[in-house]
């Protein structure tokens, strides 16, 4: 219900802003840019590829239902066809969606015009024209549309009531890094109205409408993936947003990889690179095959806005695999509230983060009173922002202990003085997109911790500490007041035997042994007072 109300509201919106309209006539051009109409609605036949999209938000006038449909013919000639056409159907009321990409032949595409006649292979004829007076002329920015699917079908006029928005300010220019220039132009504000057909039911409808119209060498299916967006807010502001990510799975802060193109009114746009969108919510697929972003936050100076689509299962198929669908808009412009309804197209699939601990690494012995764990993510634009929880088992995994979580730094210092030496531990690492759909865990090799909170503290003068024990080759021992170090294999046999001045502050020495033969071994510390000996184990190197 909320979703019709918002609907209604818009039409009212629209019928407020008919005003004086100085621009809907033909011929139309505004200074500065590179599109002029009608000729640039019609084919470029020497452009390598071209579409027409249109997307529409409708109730129904018997039901009250709220319909939104989307419908794109590409002319990009292949395999003896012209090119294909999509057409996505939904009942967003109860949420019913059908979907049917099929390809065509053209027996008109007029390049004076926006005049389309197509045949659909197994389909009816399809239509998109402008709109005649009685005497034969055009009715400038007033189209015809007519197309079916296996579900569905729609017969509706198109009465542009908004200026065109020149994307990108110009209307040309290159989308990501692969040198792909686009003329690109949208019509966003445009009112619906004729009949629909879904699942056996025709009835009246009204609602808004958006056309985007692209021509040149981008191609989505050749192309970087990006996300994209409409966006018509109930205060009269529209955006078109992209962000386009790199091979390397990036967004760098260019234009050409992220633009939002703003309408304010019939005098006022702009386009900017300068906003921040964040990721939400994600979904897999039903066959887990991908994963697109659901929720989105949009901001750029007072503009806020969350952007929601209201179904995770509008996927398209062919030519290639994509989310298409409908979204609902809420948040504030200044510091008034605002709504709306809009698209998305969403190209980017989104994989589980690739986890990787820094430390510990290779390091097998911590010695102290605690350390820093690090780590780092090697796909880190999936699922960002990232949050992190660790744990630790002291029983090679069996259980596990809450170190921290909901952390989003790549670090933690952990403090581990309340263990015993010697202590073996091992730690998991889980980091999960902020709703938890994209996650991953990993475990650490095993760390032998050696609790250190002073030199003073590892000997006194009546004995001595020595660590890691067992070790694979090096044995510490503090030589506060030690004399004399004698080591033995397990048959009493000398191996070394040293005389050594005592330090009465203290200061660290150690043994090597890594050249010997794993097993047990006798070190023998004296001082004028006493002396002590300890069972070294020398582990398999």
């Amino acid at each position: 219900m909320i979703r019709q109300t918002l609907l209604i509201g818009l039409v009212i919106l629209i019928s407020a802003n008919l005003g004086a309209q100085d621009w809907k006539n033909y011929p139309y051009h505004q200074e500065d840019t590179y599109i002029y109409f009608p000729q640039d609605e019609g084919v470029h036949n020497t452009e390598p590829s071209e579409w027409w999209y249109l997307i529409g938000h409708v109730t129904g006038a018997n039901t009250g239902n709220y319909y939104s449909f989307m419908l794109s013919y590409f002319h990009y000639p292949y395999a003896g066809f012209d090119g294909f056409r999509i057409f996505n159907m939904a009942n967003e009321t109860d949420n019913v969606f059908s979907q049917q990409t099929l390809p065509v032949y053209y027996t008109l595409l007029a390049e004076d015009s926006l005049n389309i006649l197509c045949d659909p292979a197994g389909a009816p004829p399809e239509t998109w024209i402008v709109q005649a007076n009685p005497d034969g002329t055009m009715k400038p920015f007033q189209y015809y549309v007519s197309a079916s699917q296996q579900n569905g079908s729609v017969n509706i006029t198109l009465d542009t009531y908004k200026r065109p928005l020149i994307v990108g300010d110009s209307g040309y220019f290159y989308l990501g890094g692969l040198g792909s220039y686009t003329y690109y132009y949208s019509q966003t504000g445009i009112n619906i109205s004729g009949t629909i057909t879904f699942e056996g039911k025709t009835e009246p409808v009204q609602g808004i409408g958006w056309v985007d119209r692209q021509y040149g060498a981008f191609d989505p299916s050749m192309a970087e993936s990006y996300e994209w967006f409409s966006i018509q807010l109930d205060n009269g502001t529209d955006v078109n947003t992209w962000n386009i990510f790199t091979d390397e799975n990036q967004i760098p802060d260019s234009i050409v990889y992220r633009l939002s193109s703003f309408y304010f009114d019939e005098n006022s746009d702009t386009t900017t690179k300068n906003f921040e969108l964040t990721r939400l919510k994600f979904a897999w697929t039903e066959d887990s095959s991908a994963c697109y972003a659901q929720q989105w936050h949009y901001v750029w100076n007072d503009v806020d806005l969350m952007i929601t689509t209201l179904d995770p299962n509008r996927i398209v198929e062919l030519p290639f695999q994509f989310y298409e669908g409908a979204t609902g808009i809420s948040g504030t412009v200044g510091d008034t509230e605002v709504s709306g309804v809009g698209y998305a197209e969403l190209l980017h699939s989104y994989e589980n983060p690739d986890l990787s601990f820094l430390n510990p690494d290779t390091v097998e012995v911590w010695k102290g009173k605690g350390e820093t764990l690090s780590w780092q993510v090697l796909n880190p634009d999936d699922g960002n922002p990232l949050y992190y929880s660790l744990d630790y088992s002291t029983d090679e995994g069996t259980t596990w202990q809450e170190m921290i979580g909901g952390i989003n730094d790549i670090s933690f210092y952990w403090d581990f003085s309340h263990l015993e030496d010697g202590t073996i531990c091992l730690f998991r690492l889980t980091g999960s997109s902020v709703d938890g759909t994209l996650s991953d865990t990993i475990v650490s090799d095993p760390v032998t911790l050696y609790i250190i909170s002073g030199i003073n503290d590892l000997v006194n003068e009546k004995s001595a500490v020595v660590y890691p024990n067992p070790s694979r080759g090096i044995f510490y021992f503090n030589r506060k007041n030690v004399r004399k170090i004698i080591l033995m294999d397990i048959y009493g046999n000398t191996i070394i035997k040293n005389n050594v001045q005592p330090n009465v502050t203290g200061g660290m020495n150690f043994i090597d042994l890594s050249g010997h033969q794993p097993g047990i071994y006798l070190l023998k510390l004296s001082n004028d007072k006493s002396d002590k000996t300890y069972k070294l184990i020398l582990q398999n190197h």
